[in-house]
């Protein structure tokens, strides 16, 4: 089974990997409130297990505040990138055997939560790029779980479970990112949110950030598709997103998503009256940062710059 054909099943069971994710983190302690993988984390993989185990918790959240075809786009979205990303780079081989692969497969649907991931974090130890663990490992076993699936050797929902499993592993690979920028280079893309109309203030924010001596590149008025493109092929890591009211909701979760997948290392910063109101934009839709006004935007900019 294709990838393209698992991006179909993964919108038929859409609500399995973004509503029956929490409690993924239960297993896999060290016996002191920890976990055996964040420990190899924290000391040696860089592997970031807590934000592992909160991804599955948030995404959960999300899910029921959406209705179900906007959750049905978001798993689309994750499964859809990640191909995409596959594509794009020809360069990366399949680095693991058949055997590997199935291994890999079955870790992700284990008993035990954290077995696909300690499996990927043992992998990075043993200096395999991030990007290699992606399309190299993670894409060729997303692709064999289809297959499974398409035999009817595994179920919907098992398939689901491993999908949402691939995304919370991908974040927690988000610390061994490199970034091509530069660390606390005061450079960013600060974009309108498709299909919001109030573009007025991420204008003025540009040209205030301007002043304040940031190089700021400006964009609007683009689709879903035509935005993702031009930030993915950025060399900004830091990225501030606008919008205006709660009718953009829907429309900036779904590009965060895109990004989180697309482009794992970038730093998120949601503007704009949207990030006024309580939508737990920090959290649960996947943005770094918020702010409501100017001295905040440009105190949470400088703070984001430092973590690229």
């Amino acid at each position: 089974m294709s990838l393209s054909c698992f991006i179909l099943f993964c919108v038929r069971s859409c609500r399995l990997i973004w509503g029956g994710v929490v409690g993924f983190g239960e297993s896999g302690t060290n016996g002191k409130g920890g976990r055996n993988v964040e420990d190899a984390g924290r000391q040696r993989l860089r592997f970031d297990s807590g934000v592992y185990d909160q991804a599955h918790a948030e995404v959960g959240m999300i899910s029921e505040r959406l209705p179900r075809a906007a959750v049905a786009d978001l798993a689309q979205e994750v499964v859809a990138r990640l191909a995409a990303r596959a594509r794009a780079r020809p360069d990366i081989q399949v680095r693991l055997s058949d055997d590997d692969i199935d291994a890999l497969s079955h870790a992700l649907i284990a008993d035990d939560k954290d077995a696909g991931a300690r499996m990927i974090a043992t992998a990075l130890d043993q200096g395999v790029p991030v990007e290699t663990l992606y399309l190299g490992h993670l894409a060729p076993a997303a692709q064999r779980l289809g297959e499974w699936w398409e035999k009817d050797d595994v179920s919907y929902s098992v398939v689901m479970l491993a999908a949402a499993r691939i995304y919370a592993i991908m974040l927690g690979l988000r610390r061994s990112m490199t970034t091509p920028y530069g660390a606390g280079k005061r450079a960013a893309v600060f974009a309108s949110v498709p299909g919001d109309t109030h573009t007025l203030g991420v204008i003025m924010a540009s040209d205030l950030l301007r002043n304040k001596g940031w190089d700021i590149d400006l964009k609007v008025g683009r689709t879903h598709e035509a935005l993702v493109e031009e930030l993915v092929h950025s060399d900004r890591m830091v990225i501030g997103l606008s919008a205006g009211s709660k009718r953009s909701f829907l429309p900036l979760i779904r590009l965060i998503v895109a990004l989180r997948v697309s482009k794992p290392g970038v730093r998120i910063m949601v503007s704009g009256q949207i990030a006024a109101m309580d939508l737990d934009l920090v959290g649960a839709a996947g943005a770094d940062a918020s702010a409501a006004g100017f001295d905040d935007a440009l105190s949470e900019m400088e703070r984001l710059a430092a973590l690229t």
